[in-house]
């Protein structure tokens, strides 16, 4: 196997893969091939056979031209990987345009060669000092041609000070962002913004990891944006690591002169004006409109752009963003951070009849299809679904981008402080609301415990378990400081039952029962959670850090204080992991005393164990 090969190649000898600076093309496209094959061969994206595929022709070929000459160390091809269409690839040639325009053969030969990380791949090392602009595959028969990845590896510092010695003086703004598609979107429309204001550049990257997450609609760049926007644009991440940068809020003055110093200006997805420190720059709506039309999104995109604007809108329209995904159903709801994100269920049928009274017609947008389905039906023709609305054909990107573009149409969009709706209000102005400023505390109130009812929709049969603690639980963190701690008890104890892998809610809990001097039961519950074998645990919630440096278990530090004083040994074992993961400063004599004086014995073996892990840990310097 091998799996690290490119990696292990690139850290020996101090090699960069420049393979995506490059603008790749071909021959000829197979007519049952995937569209703009002669890029995948280049990106990041994995197949299970061949990257690109020609027609059936005389000596098809695949190349790649750069914008600069660079110092090519070696040529990593990767065959087709299916038997016996891998022999196909044998009678191959590799050829070049060197930096004075000269054609040179760099490689020709008749050898099956196999596909990483399986097989070796066709390896053409030059180590001869000469300078490239163009490689070229070409195959001598009458066949086709179709190969898996290829990789160009240079000097990573000469190939660097190559490719900047062409960059200009201007400012150069960079997106760097792995969340997901409407916060991307949002980041790079703030680059091009500010692109346009001062006449600079901008770069971005798009690492696809989310892609293969089922809460993510964020998709491989080349299945999002034109390649003409991309070969001008988009950096892979080799290159953005290497960039030196300095985030916008640091740069008093949007000068060039900060390109001196530095490659780029970082920009986040915030909206500009909370960003930008240089106040001499007024930001407005219709910039955002601009950048949003100066994206080149490709066939696919554009596809569902048609579709958003043939839909037909009569009369006033409301659009209302059911935000859920990794914050209902992943580990966000592990916390308390993002509830602002999403419209809590209970709240829908009083939104929807306020603005059906005042004669908005509602389109309901979010990944609960069949709640929103269910809503649309109780609602006839006063409430429509979004899905309902597309193209059953599209994949999820296209959906995301189709809703998009549909809720920027519509009068008003309600929705908590999700990206994506944010990002639809940016691209055609539209007035965005959160439900807070639509429904006050008492009417919000009033809908929670409707919600609850017989009828109410809490109790429809399309709402999960997970929906439905999350929906609760946005309760509970709204008016918390207005709920008795007896219902608060009831309400946890409740939630554990919809949810019994929430780690978090068992912390909430425990820390009530030791609010309320009762000890014993939330020892119980913790020392249950200690020795589970969830993968979501209290050891977790110790070692995770969310922005700003928060930990979930700093605001119940104070609880477990109290606890320990009265004599728990499950609430010194949480102050223990909090201490050595969070705070990094652990006292191992405060802890061996404790055990010394201590005659409780639930949690003693487990406090030994750890204070023994933690101790050889800190010796090794893990």
């Amino acid at each position: 196997m091998l799996e690290n090969f490119i990696e292990t190649l690139c850290n020996t000898e101090g090699l960069v893969d420049i393979r995506s600076l490059g603008i790749p093309s071909q021959s000829s496209l197979y007519q049952g091939s995937i569209t703009n094959g002669a890029y995948k061969a280049v990106s990041n994206v994995e197949t299970d056979d061949f990257c690109f595929h020609t027609e059936k022709e005389n000596f098809p070929w695949w190349a790649i031209e750069f914008p600069v000459s660079f110092n090519i160390q070696h040529i990593i091809i990767n065959n087709r990987k299916r038997i016996p269409f891998n022999q196909i690839a044998a009678d191959i040639s590799v050829s070049c345009i060197d930096e004075n325009g000269n054609n040179i053969v760099l490689y020709s030969g008749n050898m099956i060669f196999g596909a990483l990380p399986e097989q070796v791949p066709l390896i053409v090392s030059l180590y001869n000092g000469n300078k490239y602009k163009k490689i070229i595959i070409t195959l001598h028969s009458n066949n086709y041609l179709h190969l898996g990845n290829i990789h160009l590896l240079a000097f990573k510092e000469l190939a660097f000070k190559e490719l900047d010695s062409n960059f200009n003086s201007r400012l150069r703004f960079i997106s760097n962002r792995t969340d997901g598609f409407g916060e991307r979107l949002k980041a790079l429309m703030n680059i091009i913004v500010l692109s346009n204001y001062t006449g600079g550049d901008f770069l971005f990257s798009w690492d696809s990891w989310l892609g293969s997450n089922k809460f993510h609609s964020t998709s491989d760049a080349y299945n999002i944006f034109d390649n003409s926007f991309l070969e001008n644009h988009l950096v892979d991440k080799v290159r953005m690591d290497s960039f030196n940068l300095i985030p916008i809020k640091e740069v008093s003055r949007l000068e060039p002169t900060v390109m001196e110093t530095y490659d780029g200006i970082l920009v986040q997805q915030n909206y500009l004006p909370y960003q930008v420190s240089d106040k001499t720059y007024k930001f407005s709506k219709v910039d955002y409109i601009k950048a949003f039309k100066d994206i080149k999104f490709n066939s696919s995109m554009e596809l569902a752009r048609d579709y958003a604007n043939k839909v037909t809108l009569e009369g006033k329209n409301i659009a209302i963003h059911l935000r859920s995904g990794d914050i209902v159903y992943g580990w966000f709801r592990f916390n308390n951070l993002y509830h602002d994100k999403v419209i809590p269920v209970y709240i829908l049928d009083k939104i929807i009849q306020k603005f059906c009274n005042d004669g908005y017609k509602v389109i309901l947008f979010g990944q609960e299809e069949e709640l929103c389905k269910a809503i649309s039906k109780k609602y006839d023709k006063k409430v429509e679904f979004s899905g309902e609305l597309s193209n059953e054909s599209f994949n999820k990107t296209q959906e995301a981008f189709f809703d998009i573009l549909l809720m920027s149409r519509c009068d008003e969009i309600i929705a908590g402080s999700s990206g994506f709706a944010v990002l639809s209000s940016w691209i055609s102005n539209t007035k965005l609301s959160n439900y807070k400023n639509i429904l006050s505390n008492d009417e919000i109130v009033e809908a929670y415990y409707k919600s609850l009812s017989e009828k109410g929709i809490l109790k429809l049969d399309c709402i999960s378990p997970l929906l439905k603690s999350f929906s609760i639980f946005h309760f509970y963190n709204l008016f918390n400081h207005d709920i008795e701690i007896s219902n608060k008890i009831e309400l946890m104890n409740r939630l554990l039952v919809l949810d019994p892998e929430n780690t978090y809610y068992s912390i909430i809990l425990a820390s009530l029962y030791y609010s309320i001097g009762n000890i014993e039961k939330g020892d119980k519950i913790l020392i249950n959670e200690l020795i589970s074998e969830k993968k979501f645990n209290i050891d977790w919630m110790a070692r995770k850090i969310y922005s700003n440096n928060v930990n979930m278990l700093t605001s119940f530090i104070d609880t477990f204080k109290m606890a320990e004083s009265k004599g728990s040994l499950v609430a010194s074992i949480i102050l223990l992991y909090y201490q050595y993961y969070y705070v990094k400063d652990l006292n191992f004599d405060r802890y061996n005393k404790i055990l010394s004086v201590s005659k409780v014995k639930l949690g003693r073996n487990l406090l030994q164990e750890k204070l023994r892990l933690f101790k050889l840990d800190s010796r090794n310097g893990t």
